[in-house]
This record gives C-alpha cells, structure tokens and sequence, in this order.
C-alpha cells in the first residue's frame, strides 16, 4: 500500500460523537423505546420456524455514543429477540431480558477506546520501547541518575533535538539511549516501515546508505514519525475509515482524519466530524450502523403439542357437505400453555367466515395469510385456566345440516418445520 507524505510527529487534540441524516437519530436520553402495539405501523407480523413473530426494523448510526439502552412494553409474556443484521458494523447487542412483561437489551459499539492524536504518539512511544527490549531498561537505570541538561546534552550529542518538559526529555533520553545500543533494530524497522508506505523509490538504497550515518537522536526522530502513522493507520481502519495516501501529505491527513472520527463521536462537540470528509464519514457509518431486527414471539412450552404454529392443528375448512366446523380447545398458563395454533386449511375469506365470541380470559389474533392456510392464533389474557371456542361458517351455500367439531389434542406430535 503506497503511503507517500512528509515524516512528522503526529501531535494534537481529539474528541468523541454525533449524528446521522440516513437514519433515525439515537434519542438524546440514550434510551430506545420499542413499540410492538397493534396501532404501530412500522411494526409487521412475520410467519418464521419460531412461530408468528411480530418484527420491528430499526436502524441508526450511533454516532453520539458508545452504548444504547433498549426498553419495550410488552402487553404479554413473550420471548424477544434483537440481533443486528448490518454485517460491516462493530454495534452488537446483549443482555436481552424479559421480565414482568418489559423487555430490556443494550446496543454497544464494540471499537477500541477513542484515541487522540496524543494517546497516539504515546502509543508508538511504547511500541518503540518494546522494540528495543532490555536496552530500554538499562537507559531507564542510567536516566534515573542523570539531571535534565545532562539527558538534553546526551540527546545532541546524537542528532536528536531535545523538546518538552523535564517528562518529556526523560522519555526521550530513554529512547535515544536504548537506540543507540540497538541500532540495527532502530534501522531495520525503520526500513520495514517506510518500505511498507513506499518512501524512498528509486533512492531507497541511498537512503539506508544515509542511515548508517544517522546518530540514535534522528533516527528515534524518523521512527517514532512512522511508528505513530502504523499507530493511527491502524486505528483508523479498525473504525472503517481508511484514509487516501496518494497525496504528499499523508501524515497530516491522518491527524485530520483521528480529529473528525474524534468529533463525530462526541456528543458535546459541535462541529459534528467537519474534519472528515464525506466518504470518511460514510465510512465510519458503515461501522457505527446499528440495524437492529426486534422481535417478540409467544412464551411457549416445547412440549405443548399446540403451541407453535407448525404443530398447530389442521382443520379442514374445505370438507364437502359442511355447513359449519367447531374448534374447541383449553389454555392453562400456570403451566405455560399460554397460546394455541389452528391452521385452517382451505380457507376461503369469499364463502367463509369465523365466528369468535368476546372473553376477558383469551382473545384471538387476525388469520395469519399463508398460501397453504390460514394460521390462527389463540393467546390466553389472564393467568386463569380457560376453555375457548370458536366457529368457521359456509356462508354461500343453504343451510346444511352436517356440522365438524374439532377439539384441541394433548398428544405431541412429530410435524417439524417445514411441514
């Protein structure tokens, strides 16, 4: 990868969050109320292996913070899921809960820690002292005994510039010292690094030529330049965003580039990623999206012969010679029978009709639309035991005597998905 631009050090200020036009906006409260009620129109019934599931799609670029609490009012005991379907994204969600009909999740970005430009610097810094190993030790010991024009005078004396506080003149002294006795690793990684960036071309050998001559104090200099562009080169594309390189001036764009990712992720900078251009900003986008798919499904027992809609029973409203076809069946919540599946067979809205009575123990969804049947769900609204039944009538044809009675069957059977 070509990573040509001047050698600097990369110093500077950074920041965190903000927000996304393409997508619904993260509530300021940080709180994300799901609504599942039948008014909602965003919300969709969907027919899944898991049963008749009602889905909310929700989608928003978490660009103002690092987390996102998820609550939802649920009108029964249900089982929710929420998983995020948005494949280039770092936001992943945990610890979905129901209890006492209000189900809870939390939506988190799972990136590594912001960094500013300066806990960029210090992390080559680091990088640098790992490199020269028990050197760096020894140069702590002798820093520890040296006063600051001495480490300044040390430093000179090897082509470096001493700059910073009594700190900052340590930290070097410490990295020119231990240079100076691993100088065939200070160059060989300098080499490994502007090789990799494409410095040099054609003059590449001239250059290592000129770096045997080099003193530790400039050499430090020019690997802790590249080391810090390795740093936030890396910590860029973690985030998504890779930054052109083929202009002169590449160091620079990386310090603006960690200064918007910076301001983009704070809530309290008002600037909102100015610093970042467009295709950046869609970059990091990509990897802050969080398109959550919501779902809640009946809390069912496995062993409930009835309780999925593919175990529902079939009745056949297509039965020559009928006039009228009654279902009957028995919900018992305290033992997690809370729901029942009928899947009409041959039901045809244009000759037929459901007669379902009023209860304050049990209410019926509308029919489920399937091109094999209609699946209709019985749900119990109480904690109280209840016996339910309704009707299916022929409404075009006289008045027929015959009449099916279907009754709900307690034996499990081995119907699996599909059917």
């Amino acid at each position: 990868m070509n990573r040509r631009g001047p050698i600097s050090l990369l110093v500077g200020a950074m920041c965190l969050v903000a927000t996304s036009a393409a997508a619904q906006v993260p509530p300021a409260s940080g709180i994300l109320q799901l609504n599942f009620a039948p008014n909602n129109p965003a919300r969709k019934v969907v027919l899944t292996d898991q049963g008749l599931v009602v889905q909310l799609n929700v989608t928003m670029v978490l660009f103002d913070r690092d987390k996102l609490e998820i609550t939802a009012p649920l009108e029964e005991p249900v089982r929710m899921t929420i998983e995020q379907t948005s494949p280039k994204s770092a936001v992943k969600v945990r610890n979905v809960t129901v209890e006492n009909k209000q189900g809870r999740a939390e939506c988190y970005v799972d990136l590594p820690a912001h960094m500013s430009v300066d806990d960029v610097q210090n992390r080559a810094i680091r990088e640098v002292e790992k490199l020269f190993g028990p050197a760096t030790e020894a140069a702590q010991k002798v820093a520890k005994e040296r006063k600051r024009p001495e480490m300044s005078r040390f430093i000179l004396d090897h082509e470096g510039t001493p700059v910073g506080d009594d700190n900052a003149i340590y930290r070097q002294f410490v990295l020119v010292h231990a240079g100076s006795n691993s100088m065939n690793k200070l160059r060989a990684r300098i080499d490994q690094l502007s090789l990799k960036r494409g410095y040099g071309g054609k003059d590449r050998k001239k250059e290592k030529d000129d770096r045997e001559k080099q003193g530790a104090g400039k050499l430090v200099q020019t690997l802790l330049a590249l080391q810090a562009m390795e740093v936030a080169e890396t910590y860029l594309e973690t985030c998504g965003v890779i930054v052109d390189s083929t202009g002169s001036n590449y160091a620079e764009e990386l310090i603006r580039a960690l200064r918007g990712v910076a301001q983009l992720r704070d809530n309290n900078d008002k600037t909102k990623g100015e610093e970042l251009k467009p295709q950046e900003r869609g970059m990091l986008a990509q990897k802050l999206e969080a398109r959550l798919q919501c779902r809640i499904l009946p809390q069912t027992d496995t062993t409930d012969a009835n309780a999925e809609w593919f175990l529902g029973q079939r009745v056949p409203c297509g039965a020559r010679g009928v006039g009228s076809i009654k279902v009957s069946g028995r919900l018992d919540p305290a033992s997690q029978d809370r729901a029942d599946w009928w899947l009409l067979e041959d039901f045809d809205e244009a000759r037929m009709s459901i007669e379902i009575p009023k209860s304050e123990t049990f209410r019926f969804d509308p029919p489920y639309p399937d091109e094999r049947f209609r699946a209709l769900r019985v749900i119990s609204t109480s904690n109280e035991p209840a016996k339910y039944e309704f009707e299916i009538r022929i409404t075009t044809r006289a008045a027929n005597p015959r009449k099916l009675e279907f009754s709900e069957t307690e034996e499990q059977r081995e119907t699996k998905f599909p059917f």
